[in-house]
């Protein structure tokens, strides 16, 4: 009966999962005790009931008294853990709903939870039965000393060894549950199904109706299952956390003091002593008294009692990472309690290890204590004492845990900022301290993603609100706090807080094995990247980064290279200091990467800056950066020549109004594209999109790759005869042009812009011209041909004369065609020939053996091509080589013509002169005669220069063959008004015929006359031999 009873006691205490057996043996004369010790055997395969399940559970216990963070992970003494599986969890099939209701029983029957689930209900039935319905506090008679009467006290109603006993055997079940059964819940079974006893449908239809209808229901039971799996490790979990702070109380050996605390009096306490433990843990409500017992706790363990004094050091009120991880700090038992509650430094450490406790073993319960509470008790504590401030912030950032709620971090970092004013120093250790609290989480078992991103922000919101503080001015100091210690500049406060963080480690943020030393890919770790991209963001705090690039803080070189291709600050501070530590090639590199940024928030103007600084930096390494220093000029070449036109081309477009939608969008776009620096290919491709030829001509003269001959021809016309498919083109604009004769040539006169290859991206348009002017092709023409000499190598093969030359005179007589019909439309045949020669001329004849050209200006505006463009840059022509030019243009009319005319796009607007042959001859004539006019007053106005009169006399015979010719195919036209013009000019050629003449005999100079003969001189006297001597 005593073993019986011995043995009775013992399973009464260890439920079902007893490990010893005790029996007692009544002797004569004496009584003899035997205990009986096994070892469970472990299963050498997976479980298949709920009772192996169970005792699988049992088997996962930690040593008694151990801490949560002393058993990462759930470990089976002698045998491997099995892997929870809902492989035999489900909703009972139809068939075997359709036989219940068959057999009388009208409620559906229950669904299959599984053997791991019923052997979780069993474990968690055997573990709590014996505490489920008992309270947490029990009354206790106890005898006063004093007058020997009896009087009423509170306890805990749960032993000390009780409470271990449970959450070693609860921690390690729950938290497998938790990490293993809800996940693979997701999965589902592992286990095919077979089918009905109908067999397997013939059908393909009923086959699929078949497997959708079981598959939904298989997957309608697992969810079912998994949210009631969740709701009961919800409760376990909340008995759990009620059990730890029940052994934090037994641990400080305060129970009886903070049960008689007036934080838990009233209804909280009689809930405490009525309520089971069933009914505090079901739901999180139900919880409230024991938050509140948590607050008395906090309260009574000496946070809210006033310091006598207040040192913050880190030996004493900071946890390093050195105390952090796998070992604890041991609670302090009576003695702790006794000093926390007399004051002093002491008593304040011991609260906070309380805190730390707390959170430790009930962050759920922990972490809804009401703070406000807590700090309306701090206020008049504080403030009786010396540091008011620091204690204050201490004490209240205590009380908070990672798992408090997010007012609460707001209210610490306004706390923060608010003391760092007064104290820097103790601010900057109180926030690392709660870094330091904030980065434990990644050592909790299985963290929730969502926890480590609240860690992660909460980490962000204390930095910024203590690096808010700081001041903008560099040489401004902050007082050292505590005594007697020297201001510290804010240089210092930043290194110092940088050098207690160097070791912490945010999971998610950081990679974990990235040593302080080396830091991260990124440079630096999460905490110092946030420090370093606050004072980075703060214009007032740069100083402060450029102070810290001299020191060895941190990682600062790392940061800032890390940061350069996203914000451009930390790349100028980066190579400028690479520069004064005598390093041009990392700086050179470092302005490359500045200007090659892939992202669009620098301009285009800023990355050729920066392009530009990269070469110049790269030529301080001479020689041996002479490769770097051409590949950057090349690339510098483009973006300047053909980048930044293009871009301000683009811009152009997009804000002109007359352009449709379309392509005004599609500007805008592609202008946002060219933010970046692009490669030849992609500007090439981008300048033919938009019928942009004049940088198509730029881009085939800087590329080795562009088929320059197919490119030059095709280029120069489309400049001025662009496709019909191009944004300025007439038949494509929102309005029509105020002058039609502008849509000949849209490039020129349509586009809003005096300049053609501006550098500046942000040039303004000018106004829409709305008159016609018989210089308007001149002067838009002339300064495109100069803006491109600027752009173009003087000895590029862009410069095609008999292209330029031929193409230009064309447009010239297309223009003045054009403005002549419209001016004098209706006129006669002598009015309309006045109109082909520009305007009616003066009245009269010339003078006689003077020039008409000199006397007649606008028959000269007719030879700006001649006298203007072939003259000047590039080509360097003199009168004499365009009189031979034009030559030959005239007697190659024919061929010339015939191309240009069918290389031009189609005129859908139809407003286009159709130009016969002889209507160019007759215009290429005049600019001959004009020539030659011009070529006989420069010679007769500088006799003295003996080159150009010996040139021209020289030249004169080829001329008269140009004129003859010329004559006779001028009386060879057809058509009314060309032969009236071509009258007209047989008299100018008469004309200029004759003053050639005059003037050809007087350039040949005189012959010399012979030098005079030399005298006959005598033959030579022979001299006689002299005698021989003896």
């Amino acid at each position: 009966a005593a073993g019986a009873g011995a043995g009775a006691g013992a399973g009464q205490a260890d439920g079902d999962f007893r490990t010893t057996r005790s029996f007692a043996v009544l002797l004569r004369g004496s009584v003899q005790v035997y205990r009986l010790s096994f070892k469970t055997q472990s299963l050498s395969r997976p479980p298949t009931t709920a009772a192996e399940c169970c005792a699988h559970f049992a088997q996962m216990a930690l040593p008694i008294g151990a801490a949560p963070s002393q058993a990462p992970a759930p470990i089976v003494e002698g045998g491997r853990l099995w892997s929870w599986s809902f492989d035999d969890a489900g909703v009972p099939s139809f068939e075997e709903q359709r036989r219940q209701l068959e057999n009388g029983r009208p409620l559906p029957p229950a669904a299959h939870l599984g053997r791991w689930f019923c052997g979780l209900l069993r474990f968690l039935a055997v573990v709590l039965r014996p505490v489920w319905d008992a309270p947490l506090v029990a009354p206790v008679q106890r005898r006063c000393a004093s007058d020997a009467t009896r009087g009423d006290g509170l306890c805990l109603a749960l032993s000390e060894d009780a409470v271990r006993q449970l959450l070693a055997r609860l921690r390690p079940a729950l938290r497998f549950a938790r990490q293993q059964g809800l996940a693979s819940a997701h999965l589902g079974s592992g286990t095919s199904h077979g089918v009905g006893g109908s067999g397997v449908p013939s059908g393909a239809a009923a086959r699929a109706l078949r497997y959708t209808s079981e598959r939904h229901s298989k997957d309608e039971g697992l969810a079912q299952i998994q949210q009631l799996l969740s709701r009961v490790l919800d409760v376990a979990e909340r008995a759990q956390q009620v059990f730890g702070l029940l052994s934090v109380l037994h641990a400080q050996r305060s129970a009886f003091r903070i049960l008689q605390s007036a934080v838990v009096a009233g209804p909280s306490l009689d809930a405490l002593l009525t309520r089971p433990l069933g009914t505090l843990v079901g739901s999180a409500e139900a919880l409230g008294p024991v938050v509140q017992l948590c607050a008395a706790v906090v309260v009574e363990s000496g946070l809210t009692t006033p310091a006598a004094e207040v040192v913050f050091s880190t030996r004493s009120g900071v946890r390093t990472s050195g105390s952090s991880g796998t070992g604890r700090r041991p609670l302090r038992g009576a003695g702790a309690s006794t000093s926390a509650s007399g004051g002093g430094a002491e008593g304040f450490v011991a609260s906070g290890e309380v805190c730390r406790e707390l959170e430790e073993m009930c962050p759920g319960i922990f972490a809804q204590v009401d703070l406000s509470y807590v700090q309306a008790r701090l206020g008049p504590a504080v403030n009786q004492g010396p540091g008011p401030a620091g204690e204050l912030l201490r004490r209240y950032a205590t009380c908070i845990s990672p798992s408090s709620l997010g007012d609460h971090w707001v209210e610490l970092a306004r706390s923060l900022q608010k003391m760092a004013g007064e104290d820097p120093r103790k601010a900057a250790e109180v926030c690392a301290e709660k870094l330091e609290q904030l980065q434990q989480l990644r050592f909790a078992a299985a963290p929730s993603e969502e926890d480590l991103t609240l860690a992660t922000e909460r980490a962000k919101l204390l930095l910024e609100a203590l690096l808010g503080a700081l001041g903008s001015d560099p040489k401004a100091r902050f007082p050292g706090g505590g005594g007697a210690a020297a201001p510290m500049p804010a240089r210092a406060l930043v290194e110092q807080l940088l050098r207690k963080t160097a070791a912490l480690r945010f999971s998610g943020q950081d990679s974990a094995d990235a040593s302080p030393a080396r830091g991260t890919e990124e440079g630096v770790n999460f905490v110092h990247g946030v420090i370093l991209d606050h004072l980075l963001g703060s214009s007032q705090q740069h100083h402060i980064l450029e102070e810290l690039l001299d020191g060895n803080a941190t990682d600062m070189e790392g940061f800032l290279r890390s940061r350069c291709a996203t914000n451009p600050l930390a790349g100028e501070m980066l190579w400028k200091h690479c520069l004064r530590r005598g390093r041009p090639l990392d700086a050179s590199a470092i302005l490359l990467r500045l200007a090659e940024r892939s992202d669009k928030e620098v301009g285009i103007l800023q990355r050729v800056h920066s392009l530009d600084l990269a070469r110049q930096v790269a030529s301080r390494a001479l020689p041996r950066s002479k490769d770097l220093v051409e590949q950057l000029s090349a690339k510098l070449d483009i973006a300047i020549r053909v980048q930044v036109p293009l871009h301000h081309e683009l811009q152009l477009l997009a804000a002109d109004e007359r352009v449709t939608a379309r392509w005004r969008n599609a500007a805008e776009q592609r202008r946002e594209d060219l933010q970046k620096l692009m490669n030849l290919q992609e500007l090439y491709q981008t300048a033919t999109d938009f019928s942009l030829y004049h940088i198509v001509l730029v881009i085939a003269d800087t590329s080795s790759s562009v088929q320059e001959k197919e490119v030059r021809t095709g280029a120069w016309i489309s400049i001025f005869f662009p496709p019909a498919a191009s944004p300025y083109s007439s038949s494509l604009l929102g309005h029509a042009p105020a002058a039609w004769q502008h849509g000949l040539f849209p490039l020129l006169m349509i586009r809003r812009c005096p300049s053609f290859l501006s550098r500046d991206a942000c040039a303004s348009p000018s106004p829409v011209l709305t008159a016609v002017s018989q210089d308007e092709l001149q002067q838009r023409a002339t300064r495109l041909l100069s803006e491109m000499a600027t752009a173009l190598r003087d000895s590029s093969a862009m410069w095609d004369v008999r292209c330029i030359a031929t193409l230009l005179e064309y447009c010239n007589c297309l223009w003045f065609q054009s403005v002549g019909s419209a001016a004098l439309a209706g006129d006669g045949a002598e009015s309309q020939a006045s109109a082909h020669a520009s305007l009616p001329t003066a009245s009269g004849e010339a003078e006689e053996g003077r020039p008409r050209s000199t006397t007649d200006p606008q028959r000269a505006a007719r030879s700006w091509v001649a006298l203007t463009v072939l003259l000047q840059r590039p080509f360097h022509f003199t009168l004499g080589d365009v009189v031979k030019f034009y030559a030959a243009m005239l007697e190659q009319l024919p061929s010339w013509l015939k191309d240009l005319q069918s290389m031009l796009p189609a005129d859908p607007s139809r407003r286009r002169p159709a130009l016969s042959e002889d209507d160019v001859y007759v215009h290429l004539g005049e600019v001959v005669l004009v020539v030659l006019d011009q070529w006989v007053t420069q010679v007769e106005g500088c006799r003295a220069d003996e080159r150009s009169v010996e040139d021209f006399a020289n030249a004169w015979p080829s001329v008269e063959g140009v004129l003859s010719r010329l004559r006779s195919r001028l009386l060879e036209v057809e058509g009314e008004v060309v032969r009236v013009v071509a009258q007209r000019l047989l008299k100018d050629l008469r004309r200029s015929e004759a003053a050639g003449r005059r003037l050809s005999p007087r350039c040949v100079p005189p012959p010399r006359a012979p030098p005079p003969a030399l005298p006959v001189l005598p033959p030579p006297v022979p001299v006689p031999a002299l005698p021989e001597l003896a």
